[in-house]
């Protein structure tokens, strides 16, 4: 919504052929408001705001569910991709919906209200399940191997090998053990494809066909922040703290060599559209890549996260160990990874809760010994631990 009061993309928008026609983000708004209002009550743990807009953050789920079928498929229409014709229901929605509406009931949870808790994760239990399924009632494409972007409604499926198709079932948790382990095999078949810049949308970007592509044009068939930000995030989970630094260095060096650390829209690197000797095209000045890299350095390689129940959580993915102190109100934190200890200080002026998972820095540790104000006590991957002002606490890799 502009300052003026119009709206942005929520209008029909035909192909190139002038064939196909959709929806633009009939549903982005309404599934990322759920994870934005989850971010924000884990962050700054506001009650009472959350108690004056639960109603709304419902109204918002409600316009989700209006479009679920009987199946439990959803009708999106276009996701986040304005030049893509989904003229249908697409796998990246369905994924978003199905957590969206997870992450809403365990709001819904914090507040004790347990009946709509119910009902959400019910409904995000049944669009988890439709997502899995094979096509064509679902997206898996048994024959491939690999899930399918979106299903049109005239029940054709259309495939270039989609990034977000295929992490974010995985990521979520809603993919089969067969299933994530063909889309980490797929990954790493096309991994130059997929990591040309973070993160490439698709790796058959040259078979879009005039019927997919919008009247804009094929802008969105390349790289944009906000792959890479749900891509990131599947490296994260995976523990690959190697490929995230290889996606920040990458992201920095380009942002330094060409835009003075101002970046641009889309980056295509003059690949398949706008052969021209530029690196990327759209509008100037554009707020994702620099977004996307504070996020994926502060919460998928630094670790530092958001928790309904803690005041934060550490997950740290930095490669060869070190120090990382964050001085930031909001943050307040130092960390030192050694190869047989791991460190954690309070630097906020105020009693604060940690959930800790070490598990990524030190695999195949099945126990951690920590020790806190001449306390010991044993965990699994690090525990919740709750620190003084400038209280340093640490954890032995090794039990004796």
């Amino acid at each position: 919504m502009q300052p003026g009061g119009a709206r942005e993309y929520h209008v029909r928008r035909s192909s190139q052929d002038g064939s196909q026609n959709a929806l633009m983000f009939l549903l982005t708004g309404n599934i990322e408001i759920l994870e934005e209002a989850w971010l924000y009550t884990a962050s700054v743990k506001d009650r009472a705001w959350l108690e004056r807009h639960i109603g709304d953050l419902e109204g918002a789920a409600s316009c989700i569910e209006a479009q679920i079928d009987a199946h439990g498929r959803l009708w999106s229409d276009v996701y986040y991709e304005d030049q893509v014709i989904q003229d249908g229901r697409v796998c990246d929605a369905q994924a978003f919906a199905a957590h969206g509406l997870e992450l809403l009931a365990g709001l819904e949870e914090l507040l004790g209200r347990d009946q709509p808790a119910a009902h959400y994760r019910a409904r995000a239990a049944q669009l988890a399940r439709a997502l899995v399924t094979p096509l064509p009632r679902g997206f898996w494409d048994q024959a491939q191997r690999r899930f399918t972007n979106w299903v049109d409604r005239s029940g054709i499926a259309h495939d270039h090998i989609h990034l977000l198709s295929n992490e974010l079932p995985a990521l979520f948790g809603y993919a089969g053990g067969a299933q994530a382990q063909a889309v980490q095999s797929l990954l790493e078949e096309h991994i130059e494809d997929f990591q040309r810049f973070p993160s490439f949308v698709a790796v058959d970007l040259a078979g879009y066909t005039p019927d997919e592509i919008g009247v804009g044009g094929p802008y969105d068939l390349c790289a944009a922040g906000r792959y890479w930000c749900w891509d990131a995030a599947y490296w994260a989970w995976r523990g690959d703290g190697a490929r995230l630094l290889r996606q920040l260095t990458q992201v920095a060096i380009e942002a330094a060599s060409d835009l003075n650390y101002r970046m641009g829209e889309r980056y295509d690197m003059d690949h398949v559209y706008y052969i021209d000797g530029q690196t990327w095209h759209g509008s100037p000045d554009y707020y994702e890549y620099p977004c996307v890299f504070t996020w994926v350095l502060l919460h998928d390689y630094l670790g530092v996260g958001f928790d309904l129940q803690a005041d934060l959580a550490l997950t740290p993915r930095i490669t060869g160990g070190g120090r990382v102190e964050l001085n930031q109100a909001r943050f307040a934190l130092a960390y030192q990874a050694g190869a047989d200890e791991f460190q954690l200080t309070n630097l906020a002026q105020q009693p604060r809760s940690f959930r800790v998972d070490l598990s990524v820095l030190y695999p195949g540790i099945a126990e951690f010994a920590l020790e806190q104000s001449a306390r010991r006590s044993v965990f699994q991957n690090g525990g919740t631990v709750r620190l003084q002002p400038g209280e340093t606490c640490r954890w032995l890799v090794t039990i004796g």
